[in-house]
C-alpha cells in the first residue's frame, strides 16, 4: 500500500455518504506521474528480483542432489578401479604366454578407461560444486545490496564475475548497486556487459530505464522500460 501510493500528493473527498450499511466516498486524487511511475518500476523489480533469487535457490538445490549422485557413483567406480588395478598387477607377475600378456594389456586398458570415466565425474562434480558457490555469491551480494551495505555486496558481485565472467545476473546486480551509490557511469558500463551476453536480458533494460528516469531523461526510460516488457 506504501508503495503504490507513494504518488499521490493530495486528495479533495467531494462526496461522502452512509445508509447505515454502506459507505461511499467520491474523492479526487493528485498523483506525481514520476512517484507513480518509480513505485511500479519498484514492483516490478522487486517481482524479477524475487524471480532470480528463486531460480538461484532451485538451481543450487539442483546441485546438490547432483553432487550426492556423483558422490555415491565416484566411491563405486573408485572401489572398481582399485580391484581391477590389483587384478592386473597379479597377472602381470604371472604372465608368461602370449595370451597371458594380452589379457594384462586388456585390463590395462580397461583400467586407463575407467581412471578417464572417475575424471569425468571428477570433473562434473566440481561443476556442480562451482555452480552452488556462485549462486551462494549472487544471493550475498543481493541480500547486501538490499540491506545498504554497498561495498561489501560489490566484493561478493565482484568474486563473482571474476570466477563467471559471463555471468549476466552479476553484472545487473552490480549495476544497480552502482545505481544506488550514484556511480552512474559504472552501472551503464555493467548493463552493456550483461546486454553483451544476452541481448534480450529484459532486466538489463528495466535498470538502465530506472537509472534514465534518475536523470530526467524520461522518453529514454520510457524506451528502456518498453523494450523489458
Amino acid at each position: 500500500v506504501v508503495t503504490l501510493t507513494a504518488g499521490i500528493v493530495s486528495v479533495e473527498i467531494l462526496k461522502e455518504e452512509w445508509d447505515g450499511k454502506q459507505y461511499a466516498l467520491t474523492a479526487r486524487v493528485a498523483v506525481d506521474p514520476q512517484q507513480v511511475a518509480e513505485a511500479v518500476d519498484q514492483l516490478r523489480g522487486n517481482a524479477v528480483d524475487r524471480a532470480e533469487l528463486e531460480a538461484s535457490r532451485s538451481q543450487k538445490a539442483e546441485s546438490l542432489r547432483e553432487i550426492e549422485r556423483l558422490r555415491g557413483e565416484l566411491e563405486k567406480m573408485r572401489q572398481e578401479a582399485k580391484r581391477s588395478e590389483e587384478r592386473m598387477v597379479a597377472l602381470q607377475k604371472e604372465a608368461k604366454r602370449p595370451d597371458e600378456q594380452a589379457a594384462v594389456q586388456e585390463r590395462a586398458k580397461q583400467s586407463r578407461e575407467q581412471t578417464e570415466a572417475i575424471q569425468q565425474l571428477e570433473r562434473k562434480y566440481t561443476q556442480s560444486a562451482e555452480t552452488i558457490e556462485r549462486n551462494n555469491l549472487f544471493e550475498a551480494g543481493i541480500a547486501l545490496r538490499d540491506s545498504g551495505d554497498y561495498e561489501a555486496a560489490l566484493g561478493k558481485l565482484d568474486q563473482l564475475l571474476k570466477a563467471d565472467p559471463r555471468n549476466k545476473r552479476a553484472y545487473i546486480g552490480r549495476a544497480s548497486t552502482y545505481a544506488r551509490m550514484d556511480k552512474l557511469s559504472l552501472a551503464f558500463k555493467d548493463i552493456e556487459s550483461a546486454l553483451d551476453v544476452d541481448p534480450k536480458f529484459a532486466k538489463a533494460y528495466m535498470v538502465r530505464g530506472r537509472i534514465n528516469r534518475k536523470l530526467g531523461n524520461f522518453s529514454e526510460a520510457i524506451s528502456q522500460q518498453n523494450k523489458a516488457l
